[in-house]
């Protein structure tokens, strides 16, 4: 790392004439701060939710007209129910992005993955139930194993 330097991040002279407390030591490239935020990768699965949101969605005025989506999507509850879930999830995603943004922290990348895994995974089992109603959902099944998966990485995250 050629040229870099440290800068020290301290408070301004107080008024009566004593130096300031410094705060942090940062690496830094001329002016510029270097920080590795990897949280944009929440923004990232936020827009990917919303836009399966905005599909969903138009599922959801299709059942209403079109025989083939109702066949599709027999359960409308549990459609309804996604369409929702990915909209919640998408919020929580960029309110998320923006509190890490505004107190310039980096969460860890594994907890970012696990955030994003967990809300594009979770409202999948929803979806699932709007296509077949009848899958079997006690947590010994497959579709309860993957759901408890999915439900751990969201809540971890």
């Amino acid at each position: 790392m050629q040229g870099l330097r440290r800068a020290l991040l301290c408070e301004p002279p107080t008024v009566n004439g004593t130096q300031g407390r410094c705060a942090a030591i940062l690496l830094t490239r001329g002016e510029e701060s270097i920080m590795y935020n990897h949280s944009t990768v929440l923004v990232t699965a936020g827009s990917l939710c919303l836009i399966i949101t905005l599909v969903l969605a138009w599922c959801l005025a299709c059942v209403r007209t079109s025989a083939f989506m109702k066949r599709l999507f027999p359960n409308y509850q549990s459609l309804l129910n996604a369409h929702m879930d990915y909209l919640l999830m998408t919020g929580l995603l960029m309110i998320f992005y923006l509190l890490f943004a505004a107190f310039h922290v980096s969460a860890p990348p594994v907890i970012l993955a696990a955030m994003c895994l967990g809300s594009l995974g979770n409202p999948v089992g929803v979806l699932v139930l709007a296509v077949k109603p009848g899958l079997r959902q006690h947590p010994t099944s497959p579709f309860g194993a993957a759901m408890t998966v999915s439900f751990a990485l969201t809540t971890v995250g």
